[in-house]
């Protein structure tokens, strides 16, 4: 019995070789691509997000005289935007003195223009006597720049109505 010639067998074998290159340099071409188109969508996003900011001008948390749970109490935050870029936000959160975090969603999404205000209010039915004058932090971080447009606000600084 007779094995393939020593010609066949090496233009057999470049063929191998030749043809994994080309697969790998395909794979590999379409990786890099991926790979930079990732890393300058978020290069951009990043740079547009270092002229964002804002701070939380006042807060006002309105007890209604009650902190009964089922009554409604209502908290007042007026934000600006001190950036350059247009910011969302979609909640700000409460901390109070003995570090109980509560989250309050606002009914949609705000967005705030660069250089000017906004004043969300959010009404919550639930039990406001964990933050009954013991407030120590009021936080909001907007959602297209959370690393540089966020801000927290002193509960010192807080005002409390009918509390």
């Amino acid at each position: 019995m007779k094995g393939i010639s020593p010609l066949l067998s090496a233009v057999l074998l470049v063929a191998i070789v030749v043809g994994m290159s080309l697969m790998i340099s395909q794979w590999s071409s379409a990786l890099s691509k991926s790979q930079g188109s990732e890393i300058t969508n978020k290069t951009q996003e990043r740079l547009s997000c270092q002229f964002a900011n804002l701070y939380v001008r006042n807060a006002t948390l309105f007890c209604n005289n009650n902190c009964a749970s089922g009554t409604f109490h209502t908290v007042n935050v007026s934000i600006v935007n001190s950036g350059k870029r247009n910011v969302e936000i979609s909640s700000f959160a409460l901390r109070n003195t003995t570090g109980n975090l509560t989250v309050f969603t606002l009914n949609e999404t705000k967005s705030i223009q660069a250089g000017s205000s906004l004043t969300v209010t959010n009404v919550t039915y639930g039990n406001c006597a964990p933050f009954n004058n013991t407030v120590d932090r009021l936080i909001v971080s907007s959602l297209n720049c959370p690393s540089n447009a966020y801000d927290s606000f002193p509960g010192s600084s807080m005002a409390y109505a009918a509390c």
